[in-house]
């Protein structure tokens, strides 16, 4: 019985790269057989030999549809006195067979990453000003992302 509900291991590729304060909280495999988990820092997307990690204050949307997650990363291209300028990078998508704990584990860390969140108008334009906290820091990274053109 016990084998039958033991939960297989994050993969060594994830854990080998792991902060000795990080920890894996949920993971799934994906459907071109890489493995994509959470941890308290971000997103690690992962295969047998290498892992990528996507910091939760990194990430500006995150969508799950019919076991398809889409993620939105920023890419900060200005840094400002107190602030820093944030440009939507093009979305990945990856397609998640059998996990029910990783949904809800992306869903409550990125949430969890935003501390303030505003949108005004700017010139006809939206703005996003973000207050992102920072991963394994009790800082506020503060954010301005622009809507898309």
């Amino acid at each position: 019985m016990r084998d039958l509900i033991r939960r297989r291991r994050a993969p060594a590729a994830v854990t080998q790269k792991l902060d000795a304060d990080d920890l894996v909280i949920a993971h799934a495999e994906t459907s071109d057989g890489r493995i994509l988990s959470a941890s308290r820092r971000g997103l690690w997307l992962s295969n047998d030999q290498d892992a990528r990690l996507v910091r939760w204050e990194d990430i500006v949307t995150a969508v799950w549809a019919e076991g398809v997650l889409t993620v939105t990363e920023g890419l900060v291209v200005t840094e400002r006195e107190g602030y820093v300028v944030v440009e939507r990078r093009p979305p990945w998508r990856v397609t998640v067979t059998g996990s029910k704990r990783l949904p809800p584990a992306v869903r409550d860390r990125v949430v969890r990453s935003v501390a303030v969140t505003e949108r005004h108008d700017v010139q006809g334009r939206g703005v996003l000003i973000v207050g992102r906290r920072l991963s394994g820091d009790a800082d506020v990274r503060w954010c301005v992302v622009f809507d898309e053109p």
